[in-house]
């Protein structure tokens, strides 16, 4: 041991190491710290030797002479797999804890605030009540992926830049989808709406969905249950609304990166379907119900301000700048915009006036001319370029 103490570290490291193989010793090296090695020396021979390694090179560990026996049984591998998951478990209740405070800040606003303190809290309660061994993996608090999540706020972008939605119904699918052309080559018209409860909606959809510029947004409306979501989506719609609020559409529009659009008529419809993850809320029917006046009081509250609301139901060309100036983000404007015409169940005249029904004629006299200035009126220019990269 006196000779051991005149070596230098590099010495005792070998003259160390020597011992551990000779006697059966473990030796390891500690992640943190490369250099010197740390040794876990089990063999009493070598801790009687202590005096001759400077403790300022090697680590040793004391344990008492039962756990050095036991220290490769499986039940001692156990307690340490254990001990590592109560430390585990600790961290990630500390980590939710202050998650969970500064989520829950009062003075924060964001959007599903509500769902996101709860499922957090949840999580909380879990971590504590449950024994060590039982550590949930938290679910995400928006599960749709980082695409779906971009796809979707493109879609709510267009929408407030489009402020004006001509909403489509009729019988006649040619009909429709001549007069979604027309509409689409309009400067301004940025978005467009087809009811599902037309006769051949899905084929309308899909058909301008192919043939629509890139900067006009598609919608499905009255949609009603999940095989309504299902064929709006596969027909290639971009947003969806509803005259209420069906379950499971907004869960589905996540999932697939669609803008979901579920609507309400009272403030705690409203407050109620924001809570359950509507990014955008359809006022209907807005002008029977509300009207302009009580939007511009509800949007006065704080929780209402940041809502987006699309009005709709019984409104015409001449309202949609006093639902705008009350807080709405978009307004959809049915056959006073789109043209009584397209009710028609017979073909399309074709442009020849010997042909055209006065509906027809109502169009061509003065209705294209009415569409084009409101889209022009509302329209600033700014929203022309192509969707982001990545819109669906």
């Amino acid at each position: 041991a006196g000779e051991c103490a005149m070596l230098g570290p590099c010495s005792h490291l070998l003259l160390a190491l020597c011992f551990s193989l000779s006697m059966g010793v473990e030796l390891f090296q500690t992640p943190s710290a490369p250099s010197p090695a740390f040794l876990s020396l089990h063999s009493p021979l070598v801790l009687g030797c202590r005096s001759a390694l400077p403790l300022r090179h090697l680590a040793w560990t004391r344990p008492s002479s039962l756990s050095l026996l036991a220290s490769s049984s499986p039940d001692h591998t156990a307690y340490k797999s254990l001990q590592r998951t109560k430390k585990l478990r600790r961290i990630r209740i500390q980590i939710i804890e202050d998650v969970v405070r500064r989520v829950s800040d009062p003075s924060l606003e964001y959007h599903n605030k509500g769902a996101t303190t709860s499922d957090l809290r949840r999580l909380l309660d879990h971590l504590k009540t449950n024994s060590a061994t039982e550590i949930p993996t938290a679910k995400p608090v928006v599960s749709s992926s980082s695409s779906n999540l971009k796809a979707i706020e493109e879609s709510l972008r267009r929408l407030r830049a489009a402020k004006v939605v001509p909403v489509l119904r009729g019988s006649n699918a040619q009909r429709l989808i001549d007069r979604g052309l027309e509409l689409s080559r309009m400067p301004g018209c940025l978005a467009i709406e087809v009811a599902l409860d037309c006769p051949d909606a899905e084929l309308v959809i899909q058909e301008l969905s192919a043939k629509l510029p890139p900067s006009c947004l598609l919608g499905a409306a009255t949609v009603m249950c999940e095989k309504d979501f299902i064929a709006a989506a596969e027909a290639g719609a971009h947003f969806l609304t509803s005259p209420v609020a069906p379950p499971g559409m907004i869960a589905f529009c996540e999932e697939r990166g669609l803008l979901a659009i579920p609507a309400a008529m009272t403030p705690s419809e409203i407050f109620s379907v924001v809570a359950a993850g509507a990014r955008v809320v359809k006022l209907f029917p807005a002008a029977a119900t509300m009207g302009p006046e009580g939007l511009r009081c509800l949007m006065a509250l704080r929780p209402f301000k940041d809502i987006a609301i699309l009005a709709s139901g019984g409104i015409g060309p001449g309202d949609v700048g006093q639902w705008l100036a009350a807080g709405a983000v978009a307004v959809a404007v049915g056959t006073q915009l789109v043209g009584k015409d397209t009710t028609l169940s017979s073909a399309p005249g074709r442009g020849q006036r010997a042909s055209l029904a006065a509906e027809e004629e109502e169009w061509v006299r003065e209705g294209r001319a009415r569409a084009e200035e409101l889209f022009a009126r509302y329209h600033d220019g700014r929203y022309d370029e192509l969707p982001q990269e990545g819109y669906r």
